[in-house]
């Protein structure tokens, strides 16, 4: 756990990292304003066509139309809330059919001058007959010569995005398939924490979003004051090879990770096994993309403040809406001030501290009602005297409060920025171009002492002080076309694609011997100067470019068939300046990925699917030949079924995954490795997601994961890996009165059950289980929201792992919450 991840590797690069960058994003605005200008005028086919759209609720009918018909439909979020539409059934123009969606609503549509649909409030017919109030809903022939009109446009389909988001239970997925795709249609197992899930558990991070996810393991390491989002999905690490943000990859080297701050995010989107064919390189495990809040008209106003045990001070802004009367420049900011102490205290009394600021301004220009720019970007600087292991390794010491390090010397330091757009363009009815670009750069500054023996009088600990300058700079670009048409019974959506990202690493360590520290009577405040004798001085190159081409055809509104095919080509350079030696490692690789899924009329949706991934791996065998990627085949089989009555959302999962080139020791020269092993993992998961009634909510999952190691020359064959538990299960409910006296008064309670874990390649020691109880009391008033959450409410004394040193668990955390929104 000391050094997050290993820089070795080799040099040439993916020969588009000749061209330089600047060219690049230049080339590529030229691109899209081109295209704006040269399509910027929308289609409208207004000949008959067969609808089946069934009585429900107003917005999802709308939303059916919009996809029927691939019509641009603007309507204002407040003006669907509530309504039910009867449908529409027959041969009908796309003007008819609308009209019937809206008969008996109070509302009716206009033409705007750029010839798409606004859905507007009906006007209150007047006494005198033939007077513009008394035109009938629908009636466009004066509309189609008035000038547009301006009201509050957003895409119909961003209010059904917004009204699911704003409940456990979710419809739509950006991740499953890089489209908006309805859950139950993507061939995988995949669970999303939305914005109010995350507010009713006050959660922290990102690792505390996804605590009641099933598959995830959140927090494998225990608590860490740096901010590391460990992670392990369905029982491999997953810190360093799957986080996501906005569908781009973040990559981390060293200790340079990319920090996500959770006040920023609209929801965390975790996508279950091999997902190569998407993404690209990563490891076997899936993906967990966070979602970062947006421009919208009805973003919500509002101001945050909390307070805490361990002298926790928070301060939160979150504003955004329309910055021009036509809402079409919106604009967002976020912020967040955190001034805290942590559950890490020396004996001294001194205490491990954490201040952070966070900003994350967004604004979007919604060129025409076809092409749209999101500028955003985000500054984040934290700072913690700590991170000193406590009670590690644990003949150390049995007391695991104890800090090896020093107040006056340890610090973590992260400076973090990124900046990046996402744009879009629809040129008609059937093609739509979308462009993400993010730039972002770390910069950590990591001073640690480190216990390395325990002298012979068995009190005194001989130390040795490191000095990191961690320096990562990532560029990420991906751009899709997209392709939405029927032919005869089947509907297709067809993307191609093909994204690029490259991060520049360098990682600089020094190391000095240390003063010791007595284990009976420490003495902390110690003079400790700076290490200068450089042990680590590494400069790394990492690129991947991939192309990938996938098909979703749904034949006669039941079978769906989701095909994708993926080629990418990486490398890694690595220049060693100590040693003054370079390595070039390159790797190419297809991926696939097949489902298939049969949907009901009443909601449930069985699939099977084959999915792969790929990992490449750095470093050489005794001969000197570069380590093959690691791979990952699964084939799963599931079963998810969506409740139209209310939001509701349950999936079961049965996945059978092979990780395959594996390392492992070389039986002939025992200090090589060998790409040779293989480990499989093979499981259930399941899930209930729900809002059972206005103000209840639950959330249920089970995870049960067979994982062994079938093929190792090492002590592990057969064995379990280390950390990964057989069983989890969690629960959470969350209740609020509706009415009477009480109206507003909630409150929530949740358990989370994490199995035995082995600490050791020959389970020989094993960790045993621990159960934890979070809770929740909650009032709102008005704009006003008051809340205390607690986590650990029995503050149980557990270790996360005893792996390579012992590790504390979180402990109780108590978060009172003020919130005014307007």
């Amino acid at each position: 756990m000391n050094n997050v991840a290993g820089l070795r590797g080799s040099k040439n690069g993916i020969r588009i990292a000749s061209m330089r960058w600047p060219a690049i994003w230049g080339f590529t605005v030229l691109m899209m304003i081109w295209i704006a200008a040269a399509f910027a005028e929308p289609l409208s086919d207004q000949s008959p066509r067969s609808f089946e759209i069934p009585p429900q609720s107003l917005s999802s009918a709308l939303l059916q139309f919009s996809e029927a018909t691939n019509q641009e439909l603007m309507v204002d979020a407040s003006l669907t809330q509530g309504l039910q539409s009867q449908g529409v059934s027959g041969e009908h123009t796309p003007a008819a059919a609308l009209s019937a969606i809206l008969a008996g609503t109070g509302l009716t549509y206009l033409l705007t001058g750029s010839g798409a649909m606004t859905v507007i409030k009906a006007p209150v017919p007047a006494a005198t007959p033939g007077s513009p109030s008394s035109e009938l809903p629908g009636d466009t022939s004066r509309a189609a010569n008035q000038k547009p009109v301006k009201v509050p446009e957003i895409l119909v389909k961003d209010v059904r995005a917004r009204d699911d988001y704003s409940t456990y239970a979710p419809s739509e997925s950006t991740t499953g398939t890089k489209t908006e795709t309805p859950i139950t249609e993507v061939p995988q197992s995949i669970s999303i924490i939305t914005r109010k899930e995350m507010d009713a558990r006050a959660v922290t991070s990102v690792a505390d979003a996804v605590r009641y996810t099933p598959g995830v393991q959140a927090e494998g390491f225990g608590f860490d004051s740096r901010g590391f989002d460990w992670f392990f999905m369905r029982g491999f690490d997953a810190l360093a090879t799957n986080d996501y943000r906005d569908g781009l990859r973040q990559v981390g080297r060293n200790f340079t990770f990319f920090r996500t701050e959770a006040f920023g995010l609209e929801r965390v989107e975790v996508l279950r096994g091999p997902s190569s064919m998407l993404f690209g390189q990563g490891d076997a495990g899936g993906v967990i993309n966070r979602v970062s809040k947006l421009p919208s008209l009805d973003a919500p106003r509002e101001v945050r403040l909390r307070l805490g045990n361990f002298d926790q001070k928070q301060l939160a802004l979150d504003v955004g809406g329309a910055a021009t009367d036509s809402g079409s420049l919106l604009y967002r900011f976020v912020g967040v001030g955190l001034d805290t102490d942590t559950q890490d205290r020396y004996s001294s009394s001194s205490t491990v501290e954490n201040r952070r600021l966070y900003i994350a301004p967004s604004v979007t220009w919604n060129v025409t009602n076809k092409t749209s720019l999101t500028v955003l970007g985000d500054v984040l600087i934290n700072r913690t005297p700590g991170f000193s292991f406590s009670g590690t390794p644990p003949d150390y010491t049995t007391n695991l409060r104890f800090l090896t390090g020093d107040p006056s010397y340890s610090k973590f330091n992260q400076d973090q920025y990124t900046a990046g757009y996402r744009f879009e363009h629809r040129f008609d009815s059937v093609w739509t171009l979308r462009q993400h670009m993010r730039h972002g750069q770390v910069n950590v500054v990591y001073h640690r002492l480190d216990g390395d023996d325990l002298d012979a009088d068995g009190r005194t600990i001989l130390r040795s002080a490191a000095n990191f300058n961690d320096r990562l700079q990532q560029y990420a670009l991906d751009t899709q076309l997209i392709a939405k048409y029927d032919f005869g019974i089947t509907e297709h959506t067809t993307m191609a694609g093909v994204d690029w990202w490259r991060a520049d690493a360098t990682t600089q360590q020094y190391q000095d011997a240390a003063p010791s520290l007595d284990l009976l009577v420490p003495f902390y405040g110690q003079v400790i100067p700076t290490p200068t004798t450089p042990v680590m001085n590494i400069k790394q190159n990492v690129q991947q470019l991939g192309f990938y081409l996938q098909e979703q055809m749904k034949i006669d509104r039941h079978w769906l068939l989701t095909l994708g095919l993926r080629h990418d080509r990486t490398s890694v350079d690595s220049d060693d300046r100590l040693t003054a030696t370079e390595q070039t490692q390159r790797n190419n690789a297809f991926t696939y990925r097949a489902g298939l899924t049969y949907l009901t009329d009443f909601g449930l949706a069985p699939y099977v699917s084959y999915t792969e991934s790929f990992l490449p791996q750095i470093g050489t065998d005794v001969n000197g030949k570069p380590f093959d990627p690691t791979r990952g085949k699964q084939y799963e089989a599931g079963m998810k079924y969506r409740l139209s009555s209310f939001p509701a959302l349950f999936i079961v999962a049965f996945y059978d995954l092979t990780k395959t080139n594996v390392l492992t020791q070389d039986p002939t020269t025992p200090l090589f490795s060998r790409e040779t092993g293989r480990i499989r993992s093979r499981g259930i998961e399941t899930e209930a997601k729900a809002s059972l009634a206005e103000g209840l909510d639950l959330t249920l999952a089970y995870t049960f994961n067979d994982m062994q190691v079938t093929e190792s020359n090492d002590v592990d064959l057969g064995k379990r890996p280390v950390i990964v538990p057989k069983h989890m299960a969690s629960g959470w409910l969350d209740y609020t009165l509706q009415q009477g006296l009480l109206t507003g008064f909630g409150g929530g309670a949740g358990v989370r059950y994490i199995g035995s874990r082995y600490n050791d390649l020959e389970n020989l020691s094993i960790m045993p289980s621990y159960t934890l109880v979070d809770a929740a009391v909650h009032y709102s008033r008005g704009p006003w929201y008051y809340a205390l959450n607690a986590s650990n409410l029995l503050n149980t004394d557990y270790l996360a792992t005893c792996s390579g040193g012992c590790y504390r668990g979180f402990e109780r955390m108590v978060i009172a919450t003020v919130r005014y929104r307007w």
